[in-house]
């Protein structure tokens, strides 16, 4: 894998989602080299934010929103698993499904909703 395409999927789990993580948190980054995100398009991208938007502010609980580039062959899905608060905010737990070539991957994330009705990535305490 190139050093764009790593770039590129490090930039997708950063930013996707119009997202910010809390920076205390320590992720492990080793699985981002094999993932399918490392084959994404900026079209895919831009497809996998918004059906990230749409599920998170428009949808109920248990309602999945699938995405499917023609142009790539690449697709995925993201669904809102349940809602509810924390620390006076509203919180969703996702799961997000994505295919690119011979990769899948699942990543499940922890949402709150921030000032201004932003989501960031949470990690619990």
């Amino acid at each position: 894998m190139n050093i764009s395409m790593t770039y590129r999927a490090l930039v997708l789990f950063v930013f996707c989602f119009v997202l910010s993580s809390n920076a205390s948190a320590q992720p492990a980054w080793g699985w981002i080299a094999d993932s399918a995100i490392t084959y994404f398009s900026e079209k895919d991208i831009e497809m996998v934010k918004s059906a990230s938007r749409d599920v998170l502010n428009n949808h109920p609980d248990d309602t999945e929103v699938d995405w499917t580039n023609s142009d790539t062959g690449n697709s995925g899905s993201v669904k809102v698993m349940n809602t509810h608060v924390i620390k006076g905010r509203t919180c969703r737990n996702l799961i997000i499904r994505n295919k690119a070539k011979n990769a899948e991957g699942t990543i499940k994330h922890l949402v709150c909703q921030q000032e201004g009705g932003k989501w960031a990535i949470t990690f619990p305490d």
